[in-house]
């Protein structure tokens, strides 16, 4: 093993980056939180961007585990996606090169085993390999890679719900694996870090309750505040087409998740049956959280009081299901319901894209379209629940036909107009596979998300000449289209907007498919607190 790694050994690592928006992303601040970190024994750095770790280089002689946070659309994979990406880095002066090494689909024209093989026969440098599964693990190794970073673990599907930071894996990796397995992820507490070590770690990567004085500021204003008797919060997230279930911590840490498909046919009461007994096989797994009180988002018109007073066509005999009083008595938990879309807005505006943004709207484009309002940090409701919520404004379509936005804008849209245009030559029954028809560069398919682009755009310009918010989030499934859809909304806000509102940011959400469980742990806390 060469000096480089071996200056790591039983070592902490800090992770020094701050993501667009906050004060310290500038390299001269984070050059002064890497010799900060340096001062107080940290054996090395984690650095992204080029011009971040070129100023890093100038300033430090400890290794650099260097990264290029970078997103293509598309595709879910951000860290050091291609080969271009890693060459940046290196020549900014990385000593070792980290990038993400799951199975999921990445951009570029090379697989992950050419990628490895073709940084390391030009650059000779150790490779990191970031992976969320044991599988993914031992494949990056078998392909080449150096280091094995437990980095992704709980934020991909593949492993959703794993605890964080996820010391099983850590351990597991140890057991089978001959090369220095690095613990990251969700690792928030010297005893944290120890414990990884323990497990078999070589060495512990910390960023966030280190480097981010914001969320170390929360956590003592957390601490004063008047105590409720609330810590970890149960949630659910019941939309059309699946049901979540997790547990958030005061932080907005989701600790664990589950789902399963929503069983629309069977009706309200089924349903409702359905995720009493899911919840519950969910609790029994995790004594060790206890949850103090219990948030519900779901699909549908929810009242202050937290009524389901209006349904979704997602979710049919929908509207009166006693939610709220069935589960608050099932489990003799405080019990909170808010509208998915609200929720999605309340954690976004926290914790996501429209953080530290005075006014924020929010749109959830997925088997419906939701949305919300957040204001001075809080959650418009509305005298009837419906603030923020677009899906409902009418426009006039191709046909000439007076519809919801909801019809033209959401996944079930997108199949009907791309098998509307294809001439049934082929005929699709998800939004997913338009999805990825467009960003395979189908003529078809490119169109219809365009079209559904200059219908949100629409949409947004009606919304915004009465919001008049600071900017447009835009989350859910669908979005994961990307700058192909939200482009065409930009051009299409431009045209149908006034001046005043036409330039309003339109950006891609943040937080994914945890957006809503987080924001129902959020809306629990807020109403719990008066």
């Amino acid at each position: 093993m060469n000096k480089l790694l071996e200056a790591l050994s039983g070592q902490l690592i800090v992770s020094c980056q701050a993501e667009a928006g906050f004060p310290l992303n500038k390299p001269e601040h984070l050059v002064a939180l890497a010799k900060t970190a340096l001062m107080g024994g940290a054996a090395g750095i984690r650095a992204s961007k080029p011009e971040n770790i070129r100023a890093m280089r100038q300033a430090i002689d400890q290794p650099i585990i260097g990264i290029f946070k970078k997103a293509y659309p598309g595709f879910e994979v951000y860290i050091t996606p291609t080969f271009e990406d890693a060459e940046q880095v290196i020549r900014a002066g990385a000593d070792i090169i980290a990038l993400d090494a799951t199975s999921r689909p990445r951009p570029g024209s090379l697989p992950l085993k050419e990628l490895i093989q073709k940084i390391k026969s030009k650059y000779k440098l150790p490779i990191m390999a970031d992976i969320a599964t044991l599988e993914e693990g031992l494949q990056a190794v078998a392909f080449g890679a150096d280091l094995i970073g437990t980095t992704l673990s709980g934020y991909t599907a593949a492993s959703e719900g794993q605890p964080m930071p996820n010391l099983a894996l850590v351990a597991e990796l140890a057991s089978q694996l001959d090369v220095p397995i690095i613990a990251e992820g969700g690792i928030s507490t010297p005893e944290e870090a120890r414990a990884a070590l323990v497990a078999g770690a070589y060495a512990v990567v910390v960023g966030s309750m280190i480097t981010r004085p914001h969320l170390i500021t929360e956590r003592f204003v957390s601490a004063l505040k008047p105590k409720v008797g609330i810590e970890h919060v149960a949630v659910i997230d019941i939309g059309g087409t699946k049901i979540s279930f997790g547990v958030v911590d005061p932080h907005g840490k989701v600790l664990k998740k589950g789902r399963i498909k929503t069983p629309v046919n069977e009706g309200g009461k089924q349903i409702l049956s359905q995720i009493v007994l899911k919840m519950e096989q969910f609790l029994d797994d995790i004594p060790h959280l206890s949850p103090r009180a219990m948030g519900i988002s779901t699909g549908g018109q929810v009242s202050a009081s937290g009524e389901l007073v209006g349904g979704t066509d997602m979710i049919p005999n929908w509207i009166g299901t006693p939610l709220k009083s069935v589960l608050r008595d099932h489990f003799g938990l405080p019990v909170a319901v808010v509208n998915d879309g609200h929720a999605a807005s309340l954690a976004e505006a926290s914790y996501g894209a429209g953080q530290g943004k005075t006014s924020m709207l929010c749109v959830v484009i997925g088997t419906g379209l939701g949305g919300g309002l957040v204001i001075d940090g809080q959650l418009q409701h509305g005298a009837n629940g419906l603030a923020g919520s677009i899906g409902q404004i009418k426009i006039t379509s191709k046909s000439g036909d007076y519809v919801p936005l909801e019809e033209m804008v959401s996944g079930p849209g997108l199949v009907r107009a791309y098998n509307r245009l294809s001439n049934k030559t082929t005929v699709l029954d998800s939004g997913e596979q338009v999805s990825k028809l467009a960003h395979d560069g189908d003529d078809t398919a490119m169109s219809v998300v365009q079209e559904m682009g200059t219908y949100l755009g629409l949409g947004l310009s009606h919304a915004l000449h009465v919001y008049d918010a600071d900017c447009v989030v835009v989350g859910g499934s669908v979005a994961q289209l990307g700058d192909l859809l939200l482009d065409s909304a930009r051009k299409s806000l431009e045209q149908f907007g006034h001046a005043s509102v036409a330039k309003t940011p339109i950006m891609l959400a943040k937080l994914g498919n945890q957006a809503q469980l987080i924001g129902a742990s959020l809306y629990v806390r807020l109403r719990l607190l008066g």
